[in-house]
């Protein structure tokens, strides 16, 4: 029914536009009058003589003095009349009505867009913010529920590296696995008999202490656990202060000149090489660029490739074939060799 009416109100509007006259199903101007006719002026009439005319009109047509049962009908179209054309975007619109028949729909959509109630950009804003305050806290909880989750699985599961696993979750296992084993003996020697008579990875026990350990685990990046400050309006009062200390700590580790401490020269020192390079290196590679001017991110980072190039003719020295096979492929590709020869 709805799709019947509104092809007939389109087949009714493009008939009306190719006729001349004035359609306004929705009544936004005068229905199928023009206003300036309804007013007896002309387009070109300035607001002085609208407003006189209206009341001249007004005088007539007014339900109080003219009892025909016509007036009330006429006095409102005369009333729409003059609202339409002594508002000057309402006019405006008309006129662009007048001279753009087949822009209607165009026309009547902007009139409505223009009687929605206008929304303070304050609230709006403060909406935004708590909304934002309460998503970004669900959302960081989530992540971390599902790392979490990952670490209770793979270390339960003691996954392989090739099975998703990772040297964490097989460390996580191992201490699981003493941590088991010490609990058992205690029991034993308590004189419980049952105790290791199931198999770990089906005993009740060994799903409590997974939890244990991997609960005491601290997640760190962007999987951590959420806190206070993942609260959005925690994060815009707080950001003058955070920003005040930034400032102060980038000073004294860059530009100050004052005796930089271990923790300082480590914290520079993984900045410049990446926190999962820092990680890989061993002790006496951490040492050695802690050695060097951490303050020069330069520096360390071409001591980073001369320990890769270094690591590689290594490598390489012990597999002369893998060595062969990198050089012609670089060749093939039309790529310069890292490595001249193993034996350098």
């Amino acid at each position: 029914m709805s799709k019947s009416l509104f092809l007939a109100t389109g087949i009714a509007f493009v008939f009306s536009v190719c006729a001349g006259e004035i359609h306004d199903p929705f009544g936004v101007f005068c229905g199928s009058r023009n206003c300036y006719d309804v007013l007896g002026v002309t387009r070109k009439a300035t607001p002085q003589e609208i407003k006189k005319a209206y009341r001249k009109l007004s005088l007539v047509y007014h339900p109080d003095k003219n009892k025909d049962p016509d007036a009330p009908a006429q006095f409102r179209e005369i009333s729409k009349a003059n609202e339409v054309l002594m508002d000057p975007e309402q006019r405006e619109s008309f006129d662009y009505y007048l001279d753009n028949p087949r822009e209607y729909y165009k026309v009547s959509g902007q009139y409505y867009m223009k009687q929605l109630p206008k929304a303070d950009i304050r609230l709006i804003i403060m909406f935004l913010v708590l909304f934002f305050s309460v998503l970004l806290p669900v959302n960081q909880h989530h992540r971390w529920e599902e790392a979490v989750r990952y670490l209770k699985n793979a270390t339960a599961g003691n996954l392989g590296l090739r099975s998703g696993g990772t040297k964490q979750t097989q460390e996580l296992y191992r201490r699981v696995c003493e941590e088991y084993e010490r609990r058992i003996k205690e029991a034993k020697s308590a004189g419980d008999k049952s105790a290791g008579k199931v198999k770990m990875q089906k005993d009740p026990l060994f799903f409590v202490i997974v939890d244990e350990v991997v609960g005491a685990v601290k997640i760190e990046g962007p999987s951590r656990k959420p806190t206070k400050d993942d609260v959005l309006i925690v994060q815009i009062v707080m950001a003058p202060y955070w920003m005040y200390i930034w400032a102060c700590k980038y000073y004294r580790l860059h530009y100050s000149g004052q005796e930089l401490s271990r923790e300082d020269r480590i914290e520079l020192a993984t900045h410049a090489v990446t926190p999962p390079v820092w990680d890989r290196l061993q002790p006496q590679d951490q040492e050695s660029l802690l050695a060097l001017d951490v303050r020069s991110p330069n520096e360390l980072r071409e001591w980073m490739r001369e320990k890769e190039r270094e690591d590689m003719r290594r490598e390489l020295a012990r597999n002369p074939g893998a060595f062969k096979r990198n050089h012609r492929w670089m060749k093939k590709e039309k790529l310069n060799p890292t490595v001249e020869s193993y034996d350098d």
